[in-house]
């Protein structure tokens, strides 16, 4: 939503009733027409001396302010009144000449002054109205002898830097009746109770003003009888409950205008005080604050409001049927809610509807046909939904409710479900907007979409419509200033001579077919700032004309066509350092110089063959993404590609590049990614990249000739994510300070899946937003993959098929945020770390081909994400942990280590049943006092998905496989002790519970559990009053091997152990279900 428009609507509302109150020329200053008195002499002096604290930012705005001019009621922005004897009492020195409402200053460039108040203006004893809007104050705090001038009705300070906390001298100010202090978002208020003594107040404007610990607002403001007006957006508002002893009768009850925009207001906070006011309320603004549930039905009491505006909270459930009743309504905002089921019908009541917002909700269905007849409906927002279909009356039911026009301008349906053809919407002939992207619309766009003349944007993006796009469409659109068909299978059907009605600010045409020709009608669009058209079929040389245009582009994307031939250089330089993609094409040559004076620049995917032109860059460049992979480049990085030391990626992975990596690159220490992979390039591994470069997030030296061993001060960059240095001749062993990678091993670091987005730059009053499409190719799960947009996600080290030695350093398993980490085709030795278990979010492990020995660790069963795991090709032993995971990789996993046995290989292990391995999943369901199982036994011949239920007295009562019952005679079930829980202890103290038929005495439970942790020294238990068991570890490692071989049966009762989190209370523990081990013998061969 539009902060500024709201606001305006506001300042017009009061302006026109100071109008009322002062007359025209009492607020026009020396404007007026009537002649008046000359003013007094010390009058004359003091507005000097005034002046002289104040610096004109623009000359000649006080220039009628000399001592030559004697009468200081002719100078700019001075009033004189008959009625005080010549005294002057109006001062305006605001920047607006035509007297407009201040609200629409802005821009820095709208000031005209800038200086202190001088303390002379306590000569203006007769002074009642004072307007220093948009004057810069500097930081300045508010004089608290403003509150000396006693006789002010009118005070405006609006959007003048002021700063610190407001005087309560202004308490003072007993006839004041507007006070804007706004915009000035520097300004503190803790105590508002000085407020509530400005009785004669009608306008009360405090917009960003922190009043975060102003806990009596609600207080004061409700002792204010008078008061019509009260903006109080951005001001941090406490929430704050209404005691039932307050009285809010009297209260205005003519306030007209409320705004509480931009706050963290609850709906307790909010509703109560809006009530008291549902019968004078004209204007209610409570977009962006923490409402929710739903909307009461007390709001249709509301009988003059006029202006509804709950966009951006968080209320819920269906539109209420008392929206539909507020018939005075003429804006009405709902969008960025939670609103649910279809749009209210009944909404197609408020014939003075001019504004319809109900936007980026979970509304569904089909979009009500009432709606359409709302004649005086300007603006109308539907986008972001679930609307599946949009049904326009038939025209002469529509000419039957407006018959002489209809005033929509707005109409915006984008991102739903829309299903169908496009609309006719050739009846709203005043149409200025239509965005209809990101919908299942199909068949051809009508013609009579040509006919809407208003028209200044178009967006059917990303639909599945075909057919042709010809003259027809767009001849008459002479207004067009935005057009995006793209994501479509539309057919450009122009011809090449056309010349097009329109000055287009926004292209998008990709995937549209517009060539195979180059479109000559893009030669007189010289004015746009965005221009897509990838995908579009052309195959044909980019024109020299073509570089010639429009300078105020700061998005270019030519990428996916077949553009062939070299780009010549130009002097041509671009305004505001565009985003040029011209990736995927055939295009060949040298790069021009002038390519590299953009901001961010893909040539990938092209036939470029030299990178001399990179030579003449010098330190003054803008360029902050390059990406040149995957081209015919050659030769030498040259040294001045040290010069971009704005840059923030670089990518030139995929050439033919040799030599080595230039030293110069360690000035671009904003660089953030770096990819040089896939190249030629050799000599030892550069040991400046480690503190050259701190905030690289992507290192990418793979599959070149880098020799030598890892540098250690490569463990500096602590901002690593992702580290490929595989397919080089390195040597030595893998450095045990990786454990610095700090954002390897920390946990949420980020939100966003993608490394850092968005990036802005560029000179003062200019500036330019670079969005990087970031990617990297990986080897992902033993494939070459491409990541886009996900980086943020991948936390990965591939050190793969090099020449390293030496144990794998436990300190690897401090990198706990790792997914993928590939040390195979190396000469490693000794074991695996045995707490690799750590690295709980790894989906790809790859360690063979190398020299370890040793068992494969059993914390490797915990890493329940793991999605491929090699191991094969070592020296490993013993027996696999059994586990979900470990049993469910492939045979090759673990192939080519001959000493390994378990399942999944055919190898058994000394002492397992040779004809099964079972493995099993219990849950305890407390209420039922059974454990339901779900059993994958694999046999030698089929595979067997079993489900059981047994009772918790251990004896075997069902056994299903689908509808097919098993004779329980035929089986033996046993519960074993398991091996694997993700689970891990906070402490060393471990709750359970006992689920048994009978109660176990203590000396029953001691002696079984004895025996069964004799491994286990110093451990203790007791039994509280709710008969959960506590039991206490000498160490944090047997508390967790106790909990992960759970569970444990005592005397055929079974006890649930879980962790104890110090934030829950014993009580609090859910014993519900325990993973539990079965192990089944005599299973039927026929199975």
């Amino acid at each position: 939503m539009n902060r500024l428009a709201p606001q305006i609507v506001i300042l017009v509302m009061f302006w026109t009733y100071l109008r009322g109150i002062h007359g025209v020329n009492y607020i026009a200053g020396s404007i007026g027409e009537a002649k008046i008195m000359r003013c007094i002499d010390h009058e004359r002096q003091a507005l000097l001396k005034f002046k002289q604290q104040l610096y004109q930012i623009k000359d000649g705005f006080l220039s009628s302010w000399e001592k030559e001019n004697t009468d200081c009621c002719d100078w700019y922005g001075v009033q004189c009144s008959n009625e005080s004897g010549g005294h002057v009492t109006a001062l305006d020195l605001s920047p607006s000449t035509n007297r407009l409402p201040p609200r629409l200053f802005y821009e820095e460039e709208d000031r005209f002054l800038r200086g202190n108040i001088s303390s002379w203006i306590l000569e203006l004893k007769f002074l009642t109205y004072l307007d220093l809007s948009s004057v810069d104050f500097q930081g300045n705090q508010i004089p608290f002898f403003i509150g000396a001038l006693t006789q002010f009705r009118y005070l405006n300070l609006f959007y003048t830097q002021m700063n610190g906390e407001i005087p309560p001298q202004l308490a003072n100010l007993s006839s004041l009746q507007v006070l804007d202090l706004g915009n000035n978002y520097e300004l503190t208020l803790t105590n508002m109770k000085w407020v509530s003594h400005l009785s004669s107040l009608r306008v009360l404007d405090l917009t960003e003003t922190n009043m975060s610990k102003a806990i009596d607002w609600v207080q004061t403001v409700s002792q204010l009888p008078y008061l019509t007006n009260l903006v109080l957006s951005l001001c941090q508002l406490p929430n704050i409950t209404i005691p039932s002893s307050l009285s809010l009768l009297n209260s205005s009850k003519s306030l007209a205008i409320l705004d509480l925009s931009y706050n963290r207001l609850s709906a307790g906070s909010v509703y109560q005080m809006i009530l008291n006011f549902s019968r004078s309320l004209v204007h209610l603004n409570l977009w962006e604050n923490q409402i929710n549930g739903f909307i009461p039905e007390a709001f249709q009491n509301m009988s003059a409001l006029e202006y509804l505006e709950l966009g951006a909270n968080e209320l819920e459930g269906f539109i209420p049927e008392a929206l539909g009743k507020m018939s005075t309504l003429t804006h009405l905002g709902l969008n960025l809610n939670e609103f649910k089921g279809s749009i209210l019908e009944a909404l197609g009541n408020l014939t003075d509807l001019t504004y319809l917002d109900v936007g980026s909700n979970q509304l569904e269905g089909e979009f009500p046909k009432s709606l359409w007849n709302l004649c005086k409906l300007r603006t109308l927002r539907a986008r972001e939904n679930n609307i599946r279909r949009v049904m326009i009356p038939e025209q002469n039911q529509l000419l039957s409710r407006c018959p002489q026009y209809h005033s929509l301008e707005y109409l915006d349906f984008g991102w739903n479900r829309i299903i169908g053809p496009l609309p006719n919407l050739t009846l709203f002939s005043s149409l200025k907007v239509i965005t209809l992207y990101l919908n299942q619309f199909s068949g051809t766009v009508p013609e009579s979409f040509g006919r809407l003349t208003q028209l200044e944007e178009l967006d059917l993006s990303s639909n599945s419509l075909k057919g042709v796009i010809s003259e027809a469409h767009l001849s008459k659109l002479s207004k067009l200033s935005h057009l995006s068909f793209s994501q479509n299978s539309l057919i450009w059907n122009i011809t090449y001579y056309w010349l097009p009605p329109f000055k287009l600010d926004f292209i998008g045409l990709e995937f549209c077919k517009l060539g195979p020709r180059f479109p000559k009608w893009l030669q007189t669009q010289k004015d746009y700032s965005i221009l897509s058209i990838s995908n579009a079929g052309i195959s044909d040389s980019i024109p020299n004309w073509f570089w010639d245009i429009s300078n105020s582009c700061y998005s270019m994307d030519l990428s996916d066509n077949q553009l062939h031939g070299k780009i010549t250089d130009s002097s041509f330089e671009f305004m505001y350092y565009p985003e040029v993609n011209l990736s995927s094409n055939e295009l060949e040559g040298s790069i021009p110089h002038f390519m590299f004076k953009v901001g961010a620049l893909d040539l990938s995917m092209n036939k470029f063959s030299k990178l001399d032109s990179i030579c003449h860059i010098t330190n003054d460049t803008n360029l902050i993404i390059l990406v040149l992979a995957n081209n015919k480049l050659s030769g030498k990085i040259p040294i001045s590609i040290g010069s971009l030391t704005p840059i923030i990626a670089l990518n030139l992975g995929s050439n033919s590049l040799s030599q080595e990596l230039p030293s110069s690159l360690k000035r671009c220490t904003n660089l953030v990614a770096l990819n040089v992979g896939e190249n030629r390039l050799f000599g030892p591994m550069p040991t400046w990249i480690g503190e050259g470069l701190p905030n690289v997030v992507i290192l990418t030296l793979r599959s070149n000739h880098f020799f030598g061993s890892i540098p250690s001060n490569l463990c500096q960059m602590s901002h690593l994510n992702l580290l490929d240095l595989s397919s080089n001749n390195i040597s030595g062993s893998i450095p045990k300070c990786l454990n610095n990678l700090t954002a390897m091993k920390a946990q949420n670091v980020s939100f966003f899946t993608a490394i850092d987005h968005d990036y802005s730059y560029g000179t003062e009053g200019s500036a330019t937003y670079i969005s990087f499409d970031d990617q990297v190719q990986l080897v992902w799960k033993g494939t070459l993959s491409v990541f886009r947009n996900t980086l943020g996600l991948v936390r990965s080290i591939d050190l793969s098929n090099n020449k390293l030695t030496g144990k794998i350093p436990t300190e690897i398993t401090e990198l706990v945020e790792l997914v993928s980490l590939n040390f195979s085709r190396n000469s490693l030795s000794g074991e695996i770390p045995s707490n690799i278990g750590r690295l709980k979010l790894l989906d790809n492990l790859d360690l063979s081909n190398n020299r370890l020995s040793g068992q494969v660790p059993l914390s490797l069963s915990q890493v329940d994400r793991l999605g491929r795991l090699d191991l094969s090709n070592n020296n490993l032993s013993g027996k696999i942990p059994i586990s979900t995971q470990l049993q469910s990789f492939d045979v090759s996993s673990y192939a080519g280590n001959s000493q390994l046995c378990g399942a999944p290989l055919p190898k058994s292990c000394p002492g397992d049943e040779p004809t099964i391995t079972s493995k099993a999943l219990m849950f305890q369901e407390m209420t039922a006092t059974r454990v339901l199982l779900f059993h994958e036994v694999k046999t030698k011949l089929l595979p067997v998905v079993l489900r059981l239920f047994v009772m918790a007295d251990n004896s075997l009562s069902h056994l299903f496989e689908e509808t097919v019952q098993v004779s329980t005679a035929d089986l033996t079930c046993r519960l074993d002790p398991g091996e694997v829980d993700n689970q891990e202890p906070q402490g060393k103290i471990l709750l359970g519970k006992l689920i048994s038929r009978g109660k176990l005495s203590r000396n029953v439970i001691a002696g079984t559990l004895k025996k069964a942790w004799a491994s286990f020294k110093g451990w203790s238990w007791k039994e509280d009053n709710d008969g959960i068991l506590h039991f206490s570890f000498a160490t944090k490692e047997d508390a967790w091997n106790v909990l992960q071989r759970r569970p444990w049966i005592v005397c055929g009762a079974l006890l649930i152990i879980m962790p104890w989190p110090s934030w829950l209370a014993p009580a609090e523990i859910v014993f519900d279900k325990s993973p539990v081990w079965v192990r089944l013998s005599g299973i039927p061969p026929f199975y």
